[in-house]
């Protein structure tokens, strides 16, 4: 019998702990034992397995986080591990049989007090998931074999996390993605730090979309579970409030029944605080990403508490991907979510708190298993702005994309009224949805409609910026369109102009439009302004009143013509009419004409031009000139012009700045560059009322450094040579740097390099006879020379030198003649430098010279003075010391001929008109002989009528002597011209006198009556310009009136003779306009179109009867009256009883027949 021998401890009533031991056998009975031991018998059977024959007893303690490894060798072996545990805690173990084979893992865990926890068989994995240890201390886990004998043996793993402590792939990542992959029976923790309030999302993805099913268990810092999730290919915890500050534990692994699939995974992780994975939202514009599987984007955008947020997630290749996304606030608590097929919408969000929010996207499938490609588009109420200015009285277009959200701004003051129509040109599918937002942000209103959405006479109750946010008004967001925004507010709208006096104005209401007029009154006058519809539309005409305050005034709408009459002014100043259609949909067009009686308005002032101009390129160590002068002011009202020149921006290096600029309130200003690249000056000239403003670059540009590498060099063959690069030179004075290089050398020569090749005297030492060619490069940080080369000659002996001279002069008596020796040569430069003898051989009869004569003796260059004509002979003598060269030139001189002065010829007086270029030209100006030099002209004003900016430097002259400015006012202008020839001079003068241009006179013509089908010929040749000035007339012929339906058109519209052929009986009138390129001129001509005479109609009522028919039978027998005798309708010629029987047919009465006679 097999005994063991097994010692225990048992705590008394008393805590002390007392001692004892009992010899056991397989056999023992509990029964043998005392009562108070049988506890301690059940404790050391379930640990020992004492009373169950266990062939081995072996114990480890399992890792948390990780794995241990074990072989059941043998039939019925037990092997244990331990562990310890905090009661509260949460516990997790997998049993694997690694072989896959006869081995059924069976596991039982025991608590600290010996009682059974639980247990787990299964084929392949076993597993305890998420079992709650009910106590602290150590406890046992029992692994064998599960089979009913417990004879199969096998290698096994145990995987053990707990719910505190474990780690074993580390870190999730916040706003990012982790990966690993699950392995047989294997448990992943990931671990994150979290505070209380935050918002969770965890999405677990099946990577290779395996047999593997995600399941991840998270648990709080104090190791209690927060949840679990599972799913087919991605598991997901989404928006899992935080409820304790500390270290989040994350459990994952393989959620089949049986605990055996594998694969690679991916975890997701976004917390709603600190996560930004994509970067920041563009307010008022889009980004784009992509959704992969199981993917959380995250993207951040700051926000102030009190502002509106709009953002839409767009499902771009329109897949399967279910758009879904989650606003956090600064704080992490939850704003709000959405998701949509195509297109999800968060709408006009309040702000509540200033910071930083997250954006959390996502598949929003059952599944989560969807990706695909999609754009954010988010605009904010305060700042947005992708599209640009809304234009006061005017319209913009742009369209919408799928989910796009447009934003456009404007400025207004408060209390003005507003006026915003959006319309959808192409009038599809698309909403129009427009919410307009104040300056602080707040929503001012919000208007939809099928095609036009309206906000009409809004009340602007702030001053600032008002954004304007356009979107698909459509429950899924996902409709695309072109769209058109009509605007206007009560101040400064005025797209069809000011009226004034009585009068008519015909315009069209296209769709959504807003036509705004102005007029001008006092208080106490009395005006009517009427709107109608021209034809039978849907047009519901609507007009609209507002104070020259900008504040609201009254309307008028009807059906087809609406109108305020006799309405009397409250205010001084200038009134704002708005017209539209008044129609519920505000989507019907029309012609209409406004007709109306106002006040009499003075002429609008007119705008001053600036012009600024300058070299386009300067150098660096030039002053960049600033010229306004070509600036001026049409009405010349009310002050004469100012100017004020800004500094707008300069290139990144420069230190420049306003204050660095001369004379910034002249018509002239000025600044020193520092640095290379472009300078950028704002001009702006005002009248005292009115101003505008011209911007002009001027780019400096970096002059090319020049290389010179040194005069070529003839040497012997022995020592060091240095070349020398000192002659090399940079115009603008910069810093050189310089690159030697070794270009060719002598066959046999080793030489490969220069030493210090990137200083100014590099050296080398020559080891063969020949040429060694050297190129040199410099640079001054912008631009590298083109390269210079020198040629060292290394002979072996010394040649003779080469004696070589040239002359030059004017070879004239009483002038100096010059000799140039220095193209002399020594090939071998050496052994000593060249010395110059010059020497006066011959001279003409009677001369002086003599080479005492000569000056520079010893010099490569000499001279001397011919004092009379005839051949001189001049000597020169080269030496290197030990061997000369002599040369002999002879010079012929002639006697000096006296210059005469040239002629100086202005041109005649001349008169121009006001608004164009002014020619004069000396070109007549001539030089009797030609010589020295070419002429040379400078022009210069020698006076300017009062009120003139002109100078000399505004007149352009070319080499020819032209020269042209253009007048700014009227009045004498002289102009003075100085030609020489170099050595004299003369001058001339011109006036040219500007006077003002004549107005053309248009004559249309006499108004002429036709018949229907006639042709009708438009003739403006009488009309005429009196100063036939400063171009030759044009002419444009317009239709202003004309019947109802008649398409007519005027052909060669654009000709002094036109035609035109009316289509419909009625009145038109015809509208000459003619212009000399400066002014123009109109005048009307009318044409009354009458039908033509009907057939039989002889008493001309417009209608056939028995009048008619009786009239012809008392002509009958009778010659017809021409070709168009109404009573001939056979057109034989004769008037019979067949006339009145063919004219009966043509009776438009009863009883008009005629009974046969």
């Amino acid at each position: 019998m097999d005994t063991r021998n097994v010692t225990y401890n048992q705590r008394g009533p008393d805590a002390h702990i007392e001692r004892a031991s009992a010899s056991l056998s397989n056999k023992a009975s509990q029964r043998i034992l005392p009562r108070s031991l049988q506890h301690y018998w059940l404790v050391l059977c379930s640990l020992l397995m004492l009373c169950m024959g266990a062939s081995q007893v072996q114990a480890a303690d399992l890792v948390n986080g990780d794995s241990v490894s074990g072989t059941i060798s043998a039939a019925g072996q037990e092997d244990t591990w331990t562990f310890t545990a905090t009661a509260g805690e949460r516990i997790n173990i997998q049993l694997v049989d690694l072989a896959a084979g006869d081995l059924f893992p069976l596991m039982t865990l025991y608590a600290p007090d010996g009682t059974r926890v639980g247990s787990a068989s299964n084929y392949t994995v076993a597993n305890l998931y998420n079992i709650a240890a009910t106590q602290t201390g150590t406890y046992i886990l029992l692994v064998q074999d599960g089979t009913s004998r417990r004879e199969q043996v096998g290698n096994y793993e145990v995987h053990f996390a707990k719910s505190i402590g474990a780690n074993e792939n580390g870190t999730l990542n916040n706003g990012g993605v982790v990966s690993s992959d699950i392995t047989l029976g294997d448990l992943d923790t990931w671990t994150f730090q979290a505070t209380a309030g935050e918002r969770l999302n965890i999405q677990i993805a099946d990577v290779d979309n395996t047999g593997f099913f995600p399941f991840m268990t998270l648990y709080a810092p104090d190791g209690t579970r927060v949840g679990s999730a599972s799913n087919y290919t991605a598991a997901n915890l989404y928006n899992i409030a935080a409820t304790q500050t500390g270290t989040y534990i994350l459990l994952v692994q393989d959620g089949t029944s049986r605990r055996e699939q594998v694969g690679n995974y991916e975890v997701h992780f976004a917390k709603s605080v600190g996560a930004n994975e994509n970067g920041p939202l563009i307010n008022g514009g889009s980004v784009s990403s992509d959704i992969t599987l199981g993917d959380l984007d995250t993207w951040t955008f700051e926000a102030t508490a009190g502002e509106n947020l709009n953002i839409q997630i767009a499902d771009v290749d329109n897949t399967g991907f279910f758009p879904f996304m989650t606003l956090y606030a600064p704080d992490g608590s939850r704003v709000g979510s959405a998701s949509n097929y195509t297109v999800a919408n968060l709408y006009n969000v309040a702000a509540t708190q200033t910071g930083t929010f997250t954006l959390l996207v996502q598949d929003g499938t059952s599944r989560r298993d969807e990706g695909g490609n999609y754009e954010v588009h988010f605009a904010k109420s305060l700042g947005a702005n992708e599209n640009g200015t809304l234009n006061n009285g005017g319209v913009v277009s742009s369209d919408i994309t799928l989910g796009d959200l447009d934003t456009w701004t404007f400025e207004a003051v408060a209390g003005e009224r507003l006026h915003i129509q959006l319309s959808d040109i192409l009038r599809n599918l698309y909403f129009p949805f427009m919410t307009l937002y104040a300056p602080d942000g707040s929503r001012l209103g919000s208007a939809s409609n099928y095609s036009v959405a309206n906000l009409r006479n809004i009340l602007a109750a702030q001053t600032g910026t008002y954004t304007l946010l356009v979107q698909d008004g459509t429950s899924r967001r996902d409709q695309i369109s072109d769209y058109e925004i009509h605007f206007a507010k009560s101040l400064g709208a005025n797209e069809h102009g000011k009226l004034s006096g009585a009068g008519s104005y015909f315009e069209t209401v296209t769709q959504g439009d807003i036509d705004t007029f102005t007029f001008d009154g006092v208080v106490g006058d009395e005006v009517t302004l009427v709107m109608r519809e021209l034809e039978v539309t849907n047009l519901n005409p609507f007009i609209t009143l507002h104070n020259p305050d900008g504040s609201y005034f009254t309307n008028a709408t009807h059906y087809s013509e609406a109108g305020v009459y006799s309405l009397s002014l409250p205010m001084n100043g200038t009134y704002t009419v708005v017209l539209s259609d008044g129609t519920s949909g505000r989507d019907q067009i029309g012609d209409y004409v406004l007709e109306y009686n106002l006040p009499t308005a003075a002429p609008d002032p007119q705008k001053p031009i600036a012009s600024a101009s300058s070299a386009p390129t300067v150098f660096k160590d030039q002053v960049i000139q600033l010229n306004g002068s070509g600036s001026f002011d049409p009405d010349e009202a009310p002050e004469a012009l100012s100017f004020n020149w800004t500094l707008l921006s300069v290139p990144d290096s420069s230190v420049l700045t306003q204050s660095d600029m001369s004379n910034l309130d002249s018509v002239s200003a000025s600044l020193q560059p520092d640095v290379y690249g472009e300078y950028r000056f704002e001009l702006e000239v005002s009248d005292g009322l009115l101003s505008d403003s011209a911007i002009v670059t001027v780019t400096v540009v970096n002059r090319v450094p020049i290389a010179h590498a040194g005069e070529d060099q003839n040497v012997e063959l022995d020592g060091l040579l240095q070349l020398d690069g000192s002659a090399s030179s940079d115009a603008d004075g910069d810093l050189l740097t310089y690159l030697w290089s070794v270009n060719s050398v002598p066959a046999g020569s080793s030489v490969g390099h220069l030493l210090n090749a990137s200083s100014v005297n590099p050296s080398f030492t020559p080891d063969v006879a020949g040429d060694y060619e050297f190129t040199l490069a410099v640079s001054d940080g912008e631009n590298t020379s083109p390269v210079d080369s020198v040629i060292v000659r290394v002979a072996e002996v010394n040649l003779a030198p080469q004696a070589d001279v040239q002359t030059s002069g004017e070879m004239l008596t009483n002038t100096q003649i010059l000799f140039d020796g220095s193209a002399s040569f020594d090939n071998d430069n050496g052994p000593q430098a060249l010395t110059f003898t010059w020497q006066v051989l011959s001279v003409p009869t009677g001369s002086a010279i003599s080479t005492a004569s000569l000056v520079s003796q010893g010099t490569p260059t000499t001279s001397f003075t011919a004092d009379i004509a005839g051949s001189y002979v001049v000597q020169l003598s080269v030496s290197d010391g030990e061997l000369t060269d002599v040369i002999s030139v002879t010079v012929s001189i002639n006697e000096v001929v006296v210059n005469q002065p040239p002629v100086a010829d202005a041109g005649d007086d001349q008169q121009h008109e006001l608004g164009g270029y002014a020619q004069v030209s000396a070109a007549d100006s001539y030089d009797p002989d030609l010589r020295p030099e070419p002429l040379q002209f400078e022009w210069i004003f020698i006076s300017v009528p009062q009120g003139s900016l002109l100078i000399s430097s505004s007149i352009e002259v070319d080499l020819s002597g032209n020269a042209m400015f253009i007048p700014d006012v009227v009045g004498a202008y002289t102009l003075g011209v100085t030609v020489s020839d170099g050595e004299f001079t003369d001058s001339d003068s011109v006036v040219v006198t500007v006077s003002e241009n004549q107005l053309p006179v248009a004559i249309a013509g006499d108004a002429q009556e036709i018949e229907l089908s006639e042709i009708v010929i438009l003739d403006g040749s009488a009309s005429f310009d009196p100063d036939s000035a400063p171009q030759a007339l044009t002419y444009a012929w317009l239709v202003i009136l004309r019947p109802l339906n008649s398409v007519a058109v005027i052909a060669n519209s654009n000709n002094e003779l036109a035609s035109i052929t009316p289509d419909l009986a009625g009145q038109y009138i015809m509208q000459l306009t003619v212009s000399d390129g400066q002014a123009s001129a109109v005048d009307d001509v009318t044409i009354q179109v009458n039908a033509a005479p009907q057939m039989c109609d002889l008493d001309g009522n417009d209608f056939v009867d028995s009048m008619d028919i009786r009239a012809i039978m008392q002509r009958r027998n009778t010659p017809a009256n021409g070709d168009d005798d109404l009573a001939d309708w056979d057109q034989n010629g004769l008037i019979n009883v067949l006339d009145a029987r063919g004219c009966t047919r043509e009776c438009e009465l009863m009883r008009c027949a005629l009974k046969p006679e």
